[in-house]
Formats: C-alpha cells, sequence, structure tokens
C-alpha cells in the first residue's frame, strides 16, 4: 500500500508540515490557467449562460433575467479591460499617498464597503467597480447602505461573490429602484471555485515542502477573487493594499468604522493568499506595490513601532524605487512601475 505524503487537513487546518529545507515554491504544476471547461466568456451571468450556471439556490427570479447583459461581449465593450487597479483594504495604505497612481488606470476595483472620501490621497477617487460577499450583497441589496453611510459611486459597477441567487435579485432590484446608474453583475461560481482550486493546491505545494501550517479556512477572500478575475481580463494589472505587513503598527484595515476589522475572518487563509500572490507576481502575472518603510537615517534599518505612529520619524514609500534599481534595464517593466507611485 502506498502511503501519500499529502498533509492532513481538519476543518481547513493543515496540521503536518515538515520543516522547510527547500526554496519557496513556484507555480510550476499548479493550475494558474483556466481549467478547459470552463470558459473566460462565463466570467459574468448573463442571458446566454445563466440557464447553464445558475441553478438551485443560485437561480435567479424571472424578474431579474431581463436584466441581465446580453452577453460577455457586451461586458466586455462596456470596460475594454486595459489596466487595472485592485485597491485592497491593507492599512499600509494609511500611511502611504498613492491616489494619483490608483486613479491612472483605466479601471479601479475596490473591494466590499472600503471607503473614498476621505482618504482621497491614499487610495484614489475613482471607483469602476466593487467585488462584493455575501455580506455586503445583503447590505446593500436590503437598502442598508443608506442608513450606514456605505459609499456607493455614481455608475458603479458592483461585481457579486459568492452570494445566492435570491440575495443577487434584492441587490439587482435594489439599484433598479433607487440607483439605476448602478451595474450589478454576478461573478460565476465556476470561476470562483477555480480561484479556490489554485489556493487549495498551492497550500498544498507549500505545506509537503515545509511552509506552514498556516491558519485559516480555504475560501477565498474577496480581495484574492478580484485578482483572479481581473488579472484574466485585464491587459495590466496593478494592487495596491494587499497582502501582509510584518509590523503590528500596521493596522489591518486603512479605515475605521462600519465593517472594519482588527484581523481577518479565519475562513480565509491571508498567509496562504500573500504567498501566492507573491507567487504570481514573480510569473509577471501583475505587479504589487509593495508598502516600504525607510529609517529617518538613511541606513535601511526598519523603524520600531513608535516610530512608525510618529510620521516624523519614519519615512514610507513603495517599492518603486527599489524595483526601478533593480529592473533599469529591462524599459516596459520600468514603464509599467510607474503605476506604483
Amino acid at each position: 500500500m502506498q502511503i501519500s505524503n499529502d498533509p492532513i487537513e481538519v476543518h481547513g487546518q493543515y496540521r503536518i508540515c515538515p520543516n522547510a529545507s527547500n526554496p519557496m515554491p513556484n507555480l510550476q504544476g499548479m493550475p494558474v490557467n483556466l481549467p478547459s471547461h470552463i470558459n473566460l466568456s462565463d466570467a459574468f451571468i448573463h442571458k446566454q449562460n445563466y440557464n447553464k450556471l445558475l441553478t438551485g439556490d443560485y437561480a435567479l427570479h424571472r424578474h431579474t433575467i431581463p436584466l441581465l447583459p446580453e452577453s460577455f461581449d457586451e461586458i466586455a465593450d462596456s470596460y475594454k479591460f486595459g489596466s487595472c487597479a485592485i485597491v485592497g483594504n491593507g492599512g499600509s495604505l494609511k500611511l502611504t499617498e498613492l491616489g494619483q497612481a490608483i486613479d491612472s488606470h483605466d479601471i479601479v476595483v475596490r473591494i466590499n464597503h472600503a471607503p473614498v472620501k476621505g482618504f482621497e490621497k491614499r487610495v484614489g477617487q475613482r471607483t469602476t467597480m466593487r467585488v462584493m460577499n455575501s455580506l455586503w450583497t445583503s447590505n446593500y441589496g436590503s437598502g442598508r447602505y443608506k442608513k450606514l453611510s456605505l459609499p456607493l459611486e455614481t455608475g458603479v459597477t458592483l461585481l457579486v461573490s459568492r452570494s445566492t441567487g435570491h440575495a443577487f435579485d434584492k441587490l439587482v432590484a435594489q439599484m433598479h429602484k433607487s440607483r439605476p446608474d448602478v451595474k450589478v453583475l454576478q461573478i460565476s461560481s465556476r470561476l470562483v471555485t477555480a480561484a479556490r482550486r489554485l489556493l487549495v493546491a498551492y497550500r498544498v505545494k507549500l505545506c509537503n515542502l515545509g511552509y506552514g501550517p498556516y491558519s485559516g479556512g480555504t475560501t477565498p477572500s474577496s480581495g484574492y477573487v478580484a485578482v483572479y478575475i481581473m488579472q484574466k481580463l485585464c491587459k495590466s494589472t496593478t494592487l495596491y493594499g494587499m497582502g501582509l505587513t510584518r509590523n503590528v503598527s500596521v493596522p489591518y484595515h486603512y479605515f475605521r468604522g462600519v465593517g472594519s476589522r482588527k484581523e481577518g475572518n479565519p475562513v480565509h487563509s491571508f498567509r496562504t493568499e500573500n504567498t501566492l500572490l507573491n507567487a504570481m507576481e514573480s510569473t509577471s502575472l501583475f505587479e504589487i506595490c509593495r508598502f516600504q518603510i525607510s529609517s529617518g537615517n538613511n541606513q535601511g534599518n526598519p523603524p520600531d513601532a513608535r516610530s512608525l505612529k510618529d510620521g516624523r520619524r519614519a519615512r514610507s514609500r513603495t517599492n518603486f524605487a527599489i524595483r526601478q534599481r533593480a529592473l533599469a534595464v529591462d524599459e516596459d517593466v520600468r514603464a509599467n512601475n510607474n503605476f506604483c507611485g
């Protein structure tokens, strides 16, 4: 009998991982590409695919169907999907001024209810799309976004992920009635499943090579889902405010108030996602504008917690200057890195 070397998963936790003795693994052998049975034209639900993709709890009300886009081509023509910025909710954005770089993109994607007002220098002013999980789909669909003063920009498109057909129906009806300028699209569960498949496969690979166990479940976060889908749709993709930082003085979210957290939801494994995003960037699938810390004495030593809180003694910057020096021989990469501000 052959004994499997795969790690054991118990309630989303990988319990057995050997000590790391290998370099951080790349994406070789990983399901980076969409499976053969999934077409990119099925990224969103439209009139040509809803019958085959939505059944059971995901089925739509007959009043919703006429409000769906005619086809994927109609969606693609509406947005063009040129250069895309995906703006996460990471607390590092509170310490940077990337607004101008973010707004320079053709499409700006934000996650759930992340605010813009009051943070324009940090996160930009423009919003093209918002990727919504089931919780925020329900909050917007019930009209609670008004009472809670949640952002809903003129002409924005809400991309619904991991939500039931009933919740999608309510959101479409609510926007059609009170905000007809807002478009609502549903991300196909097939794409979310493909994103999860890559995440789980890479987590197993990490564990087999001794990295882990990483805490959290296997449910892909809204931010990771947004990255997975948009990097397949856009000509170029740049990430802001995504990934983890080791400095304890950097808050989990760049904002406070409704829906903000001090730590991530344990149904997600953010360390796994962070490691996977780094691996995906190394294959040029997208670029990550990382938060860097420079000490005031220019020695390159990271500041302590007190100096990080005291902006007078700590200088924050992105990875722009670092990558400029490292990639100066590559004109194309150097030009693209302008998106890091």
